[in-house]
């Protein structure tokens, strides 16, 4: 008994001990929680009303894939479908915000389905938090060319 009680204390204090998802997003993926939770909010809405042009302006482009590239936001409408499928949209739409999974590359919905990060570079002149990954397509195979995605460079494993 005293085994499990002593196991069971050191489970409990290394979950308190894990860093908040704020300092997770701050520190290892360089997003600011408030950006990140607006982005979340905005995504979703998007996703959950269908609207093809919102979410597709939120890509960072190129998107590259086995069928070719998409690479503006009017290619990306018309095959939204196929990029956007139903389990990616699920995964974001269940998906509540402190549930997100930070990483140096970026931040996560779900098991990976969605990925965005801070965006600079030609293929995002404006900056900002964009899409860089979506991983929903039957065959796994839709991505976005992260290459002008940057990570902070104060990101650390954690």
């Amino acid at each position: 008994m005293a085994l499990a009680l002593a196991a069971l204390a050191t489970v409990m204090t290394a979950r308190a001990q894990e860093p908040s998802l704020d300092w997770r997003l701050e520190h290892v993926a360089g997003v600011a929680p408030a950006e990140a939770r607006e982005f979340f909010a905005t995504l979703r809405r998007g996703l959950g009303n269908g609207d093809k042009a919102a979410v597709c302006g939120l890509v960072a482009y190129p998107l590259h894939q086995p069928a070719g590239t998409i690479d503006s936001a009017a290619r990306c409408e018309a095959r939204y479908d196929d990029i956007f499928t139903v389990a990616v949209r699920r995964a974001v739409g269940r998906a509540q915000p402190d549930e997100l999974f930070a990483a140096p590359t970026g931040v996560a919905f779900g098991f990976g389905e969605l990925w965005f990060a801070r965006c600079q570079g030609s293929q995002c002149p404006q900056g900002g938090l964009h899409i860089t990954q979506v991983n929903g397509a039957d065959d796994g195979s839709l991505s976005i060319n992260a290459s002008a995605c940057s990570t902070s460079p104060r990101a650390e494993s954690v």
